[in-house]
């Protein structure tokens, strides 16, 4: 995967929560696109990825 900001990651992730997909132009499974998102921002160095899985967390229902 290349390398993606923060910024990027929560913007990808923010389109998949409301549109079901990371990037409009992608060819790959939006469901793959989302794990590779997920997989970047958990192994990130940042505080930030760990609140972009916490976010995406608190917005499924029934966590």
């Amino acid at each position: 995967m290349t390398t993606k900001s923060v910024d990027q990651l929560q913007t990808g992730l923010d389109l998949y929560l409301l549109n079901g997909y990371v990037e409009s132009n992608s060819f790959n499974d939006p469901n793959d696109d989302t794990l590779e998102y997920l997989g970047y921002a958990a192994h990130g160095r940042s505080t930030r990825g760990a609140k972009i899985l916490s976010e995406i967390f608190a917005a499924v229902p029934g966590q």
